[in-house]
């Protein structure tokens, strides 16, 4: 636990980067058919509540650069909920269209980097102490400044 609590900024800005980047991957495909007839559609985070993601993630970074450790919990959740939600209105459409069509919706690789950036972002927060010497810093200068 101290081997990975002394690297928990890192972990926080690969979280921020997972959120970020995730957004620009497919996070669901939705496959229809109609009489024989079949269509997919891959849908990107980005196109519609990727936003709030996006927002969350470079929020979560501001707090990781000022410290702020607890707060990153708030940006965490949010990037959670939203995805979560997306997930949830799209089985909710798909059910709707269901009686007419045969619909089956696929997470994306961006869903999971998406969730698995919010896990990082969290795991940051929960570790993170203001007042511990053995946590790496982010940058040269508080490095030289710890010395």
């Amino acid at each position: 636990m101290e081997k990975v609590k002394k690297y928990c900024n890192y972990i926080g800005i690969i979280g921020c980067l997972l959120l970020l980047i995730g957004n620009f991957f497919t996070f669901v495909t939705v496959k229809a058919s109609v009489l024989g007839i079949s269509q997919s559609e891959a849908v990107k985070f980005v196109d519609g509540d990727g936003v709030f993601v996006i927002i969350a993630a470079i929020v979560a970074a501001v707090f990781i650069y000022l410290k702020k450790g607890k707060w990153n919990y708030v940006p965490a959740l949010i990037s959670v909920v939203v995805a979560i939600y997306d997930v949830i209105d799209a089985k909710d459409v798909a059910a709707s269209v269901g009686s007419l069509a045969k619909v089956s919706i696929n997470y994306g690789i961006g869903f999971f980097m998406i969730m698995l950036g919010a896990i990082a972002v969290a795991v940051y927060a929960f570790l993170y102490r203001a007042d511990d010497k053995d946590i790496l810093p982010l940058t040269k200068e508080a490095l030289t400044k710890k010395k």
